[in-house]
């Protein structure tokens, strides 16, 4: 497992549905990482093909996705409609930098794409910050002749 700092910049979508049938709908993003929870603005009259230009940071730990959610804010009420889901094995090969366009799907159903940058910046473990990877407690046996 690679500890480090994900940090992920959502630049773009095209999107294929439009919320708010009299104008332009108003979209804010949700990113997970496990347990972690960011929030950007709302980006008022942003429409179908919306510029976030966000950037979110995150210590990674154990979690094997990030999940990128785009949401429609009508009066009081949070309409999801949909995410990305982004394996970090694809992050990894990828020599920690993953730029592309990913589907936006809600229930198997693809609402559109999302131009999504992520790099990931792994941390450099010692013997001190790291004691599971210690010798005695990942089983390695030592010859002292």
């Amino acid at each position: 497992m690679t500890f480090g700092t994900l940090r992920v910049k959502v630049l773009h979508a095209k999107l294929i549905l439009n919320v708010d049938p009299v104008g332009h709908q108003d979209l804010f993003l949700r990113v997970r990482l496990g347990d972690q929870v960011q929030k950007s603005s709302l980006f008022m009259n942003a429409g179908k093909n919306p510029t976030f230009d966000c950037e979110f940071e995150f210590k990674r730990t154990y979690e094997d996705k990030v999940c990128v959610e785009i949401l429609a804010q009508k009066e009081e009420e949070e309409i999801y409609i949909g995410c990305t889901e982004i394996k970090f094995t694809d992050i990894l090969n990828k020599n920690n930098m993953l730029t592309d366009w990913h589907q936006v799907v809600n229930k198997k159903k693809v609402y559109g794409e999302m131009y999504v940058e992520c790099n990931f910046l792994p941390e450099k473990l010692d013997r001190k910050t790291a004691p599971e990877l210690q010798e005695e407690n990942i089983g390695y046996m030592t010859n002292k002749a």
